[in-house]
This record gives structure tokens, C-alpha cells and sequence, in this order.
């Protein structure tokens, strides 16, 4: 199993400078709002992606009133450490080293250290439009195959081209329609490299989501997932021939690869449109697994840190079996980070429950009430 050891931070976010090793398998982090817990997961995540889970834009991951920022991870695997450094000088250069070897692209980096991140706002993936879904695929794809990411680069970038030739044509009020060929054809390889990588992955995850959600959800609940993607049906350069004259007439390509998406149901219906929050943070958790899952069996061990941030808004939502069907799924996986809210005594029994569960006692978990606080390894859960 990869596991996260030390991490320091400098300048990053509110950080000024900070250092934190990790010498248990189980972990947890409490904290008052605005001390940087968010913050320190991030710091993790970025060393693992070189970007941040929550910002686009690089910049704003640099402490106020400072020149950059530079964040330091020991990861070992099989007791052989390994050594990350990310570095942003703020003047648009950014620096990746293993090991104190820089990496000459990026995207070599991308899927040696795997890492599963959940966050509340995660729930969009769900509720929002397919783009987050083909987002959450792209995601967890670019770490299980080290080609996708580089044909989802060109991908993208041929498509960007092609929508301003058709915005062009409205434009100037003339056709190339030769050019439009060439960059069809340009299209068409990346497009049928990624619907294949998705097809497969789907296969694959699909049947792992429905089982653990009904694992989570403890009850007969029927949940389905299903890939949609217009290549089911067609070639990509059929589709692309067929969708001519509409993307002539609404100036952007209206087929392909980037309009694919997965169709959540619930007993037949459309998921986003019946299902309760508690079921939505239930589906959520078990696309999370699935990903665990997956990652694990292509990479040989479990992905280097499971962080599941359970805020406020969250939690309260979930029902006493849903957060113990989480746990009992989550125990053996991951970093387990837990935060209830306060003077929530349902919460307070469950998290009793649960280390029974997990058959160990109360002494060997931490419960944190009121300021004190009873620690060993075994299980973390936070009363906040």
C-alpha cells in the first residue's frame, strides 16, 4: 500500500509554513473553521495531480502577500520512499520533481500516485450536467491508462479549432468546407481512442457502484447506471457527417465523445429528479469506492490516501445505516477523516455502533466532546 508519511507546506494557501508527518495508518484532523484543514487535504491532492481539487486557477493556492509557494511530500510503497516537491514562483512557472528529478511534462506524473478525494460540493457530479460526470471519468481514466490523458489534450484541442471554424463561417459569411474535413479526420482517432478507454471503464465501474450502493444504503432500493455516449450507435465520422449542417447552422460541434455521459436511475426513474439528499450522498460515496476499487486492481495497491471530508452538510443528511455501511465498506481502504456536528447524539450512537462493528472499544477510537479527547489507531471519528 502507498502511503502518505510527511507533507510540509510553504506559503500555500493559509499556510505560512507548516509541517505534518503521518505514522498511522488511520488519521484524523480537527480543527475551527478556517484553520486549514481543506486546505491541508488539497496540499495533498495537488502533490498527487500538481493542481488543486478546488481551484483552477494556480495563482490563488499562493498565500496572500507572497511570491509562490512550494509543498514537499515522502510517500512510501513497499519501504521504498519516494520524494515530491511542487514548487509556483508565482511569475506563471511551476516546477514538479521525483525524487529531485524535474519531470519534462506534467502528465508524466499524472497516475503514479493515485489518490481518491470526496468533497461535499461532489454532489454535483451528480445533480449538475454531464460535463462533471465526463469529468469524473476523464479523472479517474488519466490515472488508470497513461495515454488518455494525452488524447484527451488533443482531443479537446482539435475540437476548440473546429468550433471556431463553424463560428468563422457565420462570421465571414463563407464556407471551407475542405478544412473542416481535415480537422474531422483529426477528430476522429483521439475520439474513438477515449470512447473505447470510457466503454471499458464503465463496464467496469458500473457494476461495482450498484453494489456498494446498496451495501451503503442497506436496503432494496434499485439503483442503475448507464454509459450514454452517441458512438453506441454510429461511427464517429458518420456522426460527425450526420451533425454537419446543425453544427454549421448553432456554430459547434454537436456530436462526439464530449457529449457523452452516465444516466443514474432510481427504480426506473431519473435519479437527480426523485432522489433525497441522503440518497444522492449514498451514490456518491459508492462512486467513490468503485473508483477506490478500480484503482487499486490496475495499480497493484490501494491509492495513497482515501480523504473523505465529512462537513456539516454532509453528514447530517446521512442516516445512522448509510454512515455505517460507509465505514464498514471504508475501514481497510484509506485515511478516514470524519467530522459530525455538534450536540448531534444520533451521531454520537452511531459512532458507538460503529466501533462495535468494527469490534473494537471505545478507548481504541477517538471521540472528541467538549475539548477532550481519547486516541489509539483504529478508528477517528470527530464530534465537532
Amino acid at each position: 500500500m502507498l502511503q502518505l508519511k510527511k507533507i510540509s507546506l510553504t506559503q500555500f494557501k493559509n499556510y505560512q509554513f507548516a509541517s505534518f508527518d503521518f505514522s498511522e495508518r488511520v488519521v484524523g484532523i480537527c480543527g475551527l473553521n478556517g484553520k486549514g484543514k481543506t486546505n491541508l487535504l488539497d496540499a495533498i491532492y495537488y502533490c498527487c495531480f500538481a493542481k488543486s481539487y478546488f481551484l483552477k486557477t494556480d495563482g490563488l493556492n499562493i498565500r496572500f502577500n507572497n511570491d509562490g509557494f512550494r509543498l514537499e511530500t515522502f510517500f512510501e510503497n513497499s519501504e521504498e520512499q519516494q520524494k515530491i516537491v511542487c514548487i509556483n514562483r508565482n511569475v506563471g512557472k511551476k516546477e514538479l520533481l521525483l525524487n529531485d528529478v524535474p519531470y519534462g511534462k506534467f502528465s508524466e506524473h499524472i497516475g503514479k500516485f493515485p489518490a481518491v478525494m470526496i468533497a461535499p460540493d461532489d454532489v454535483a457530479m451528480i445533480m449538475d450536467g454531464s460535463e462533471e460526470r465526463r469529468r469524473y471519468m476523464d479523472m479517474v481514466l488519466c490515472q488508470l491508462d497513461d495515454g488518455y490523458l494525452q488524447n484527451l489534450v488533443t482531443y479537446n484541442k482539435v475540437l476548440q479549432q473546429r468550433n471556431s471554424l463553424l463560428k468563422s463561417f457565420a462570421e465571414q459569411g463563407k464556407t471551407n468546407w475542405p478544412l473542416l474535413e481535415v480537422l474531422d479526420e483529426q477528430l476522429v482517432e483521439p475520439g474513438n481512442f477515449i470512447y473505447d478507454k470510457r466503454k471499458a471503464f464503465a463496464s467496469a465501474l458500473i457494476p461495482l457502484v450498484e453494489k456498494f450502493y446498496m451495501q451503503i444504503a442497506a436496503n432494496k432500493e434499485n439503483i442503475t447506471v448507464e454509459y450514454e455516449s452517441s458512438l453506441h450507435k454510429s461511427s464517429f465520422y458518420d456522426l460527425l457527417n450526420n451533425f454537419r449542417q446543425k453544427d454549421f447552422l448553432l456554430q459547434r460541434s454537436n456530436a462526439g465523445i464530449h457529449k457523452d455521459d452516465l444516466l443514474f436511475k432510481l427504480d426506473g426513474q431519473v435519479f437527480k429528479t426523485t432522489a433525497s439528499q441522503g440518497q444522492r450522498k449514498s451514490l456518491l460515496f459508492a462512486l467513490k469506492l468503485a473508483e477506490f476499487e478500480l484503482l487499486k486492481a490496475n495499480k497493484g495497491f490501494a491509492p495513497s490516501c482515501c480523504w473523505m471530508m465529512f462537513l456539516k452538510s454532509l453528514m447530517i443528511t446521512v442516516c445512522t445505516n448509510c454512515c455505517i455501511g460507509f465505514v464498514m465498506k471504508m475501514k481497510d481502504r484509506c485515511l478516514l477523516p470524519i467530522r459530525i456536528p455538534r450536540g448531534c447524539n444520533r451521531h454520537l450512537k452511531t459512532c458507538r455502533l460503529i466501533t462495535s462493528l468494527l469490534n473494537c472499544d471505545e478507548d481504541e477510537c477517538l471521540f472528541k466532546i467538549s475539548g477532550e479527547a481519547f486516541t489509539k489507531h483504529v478508528l477517528i471519528v470527530f464530534i465537532d
